[in-house]
């Protein structure tokens, strides 16, 4: 923390906003949770523990009362799964809770392409590069209605265009080819190879950071060659979910290098 900050004003920072914001102090409380996990100081589980016993009565009562109302509901919901916060220690970590921004939209879900449509996490411009956790809920149900509507209205003007017979015949081809692809690395360990590389960016970025991250993605992009598609259960499935990940983690990792300020929840250490 900076020499000036106190650690209760980054808990009443947090209190008002949840998600990662380079908004206010509350940010410092995930940059060191962050660094303490890439200096791998966690345990088996990529998780921390956190030590409550120190929340003394007496303590408590020279905090902030948003904090003191923040501790009894939090102290509650724990004791009433067996867990007592004055002296059982508590693993906690990281998550991904959301990303903001996406596809510019008009008022009614469409896109610069016509006939697509986006809502949701999938949109941007409805609450800029910040937003209080939740508010997603209320954008995804009023934009994926007026999306819906929007969509049925484009597709109902439209005439049909059946799918040239290349197209079709190209997608067989390549369902075919996967079905006797017989690699020897699995799907879901592909899978975690890209969440752990995209973790290590997930706070705190850098230059040198997401060109590392860049290049790992490289190396794992080679790999979809040796996924054994054959023998997994919904095996193309998983691949097609696999081979997405891989292009959306490229486009974040080359736009938050690209993005050479911090703003909203994208942190850049460098600026």
């Amino acid at each position: 923390l900076p020499s000036w900050l106190a650690v209760t004003d980054v808990l009443v920072a947090k209190a008002g906003h949840w998600p990662f914001s380079t908004r206010n102090e509350g940010k410092y409380l995930e940059i060191a949770m962050h660094k303490e996990f890439l200096d791998g100081h966690h345990n088996e589980h990529n998780a921390m523990y956190i030590d409550h016993s120190v929340i003394t009565e007496r303590r408590l009562a020279t905090m902030p009362t948003p904090v003191q109302r923040r501790w009894s509901i939090t102290k509650a919901w724990w004791a009433e799964r067996g867990i007592d916060l004055s002296k059982d220690l508590v693993q906690i970590a990281l998550m991904s809770h959301s990303c903001n921004g996406g596809i510019r939209i008009s008022e009614y879900g469409q896109t610069c392409v016509p006939g697509l449509f986006a809502a949701g996490e999938a949109a941007g411009g409805v609450n800029g590069a910040d937003r209080l956790g939740g508010n997603m809920v209320n954008a995804g149900q009023v934009f994926g209605r007026r999306a819906g509507l929007a969509a049925a209205a484009w597709a109902k003007s439209q005439p049909a265009v059946p799918l040239p017979e290349a197209v079709i015949e190209t997608e067989k081809r390549r369902s075919r080819d996967l079905l006797r692809q017989r690699g020897s690395l699995r799907c879901i360990e592909l899978k975690r190879h890209i969440q752990s590389c995209m973790t290590r960016v997930m706070i705190v970025r850098d230059e040198s950071s997401l060109d590392t991250a860049l290049s790992q993605l490289t190396t794992l992009e080679k790999d979809l060659s040796d996924v054994n598609v054959a023998e997994a259960a919904g095996g193309i499935r998983q691949y097609l979910e696999i081979e997405s990940l891989l292009k959306a983690a490229h486009v974040f990792l080359v736009a938050a290098r690209e993005r050479r300020e911090s703003r909203g929840p994208h942190y850049r250490q460098d600026f």
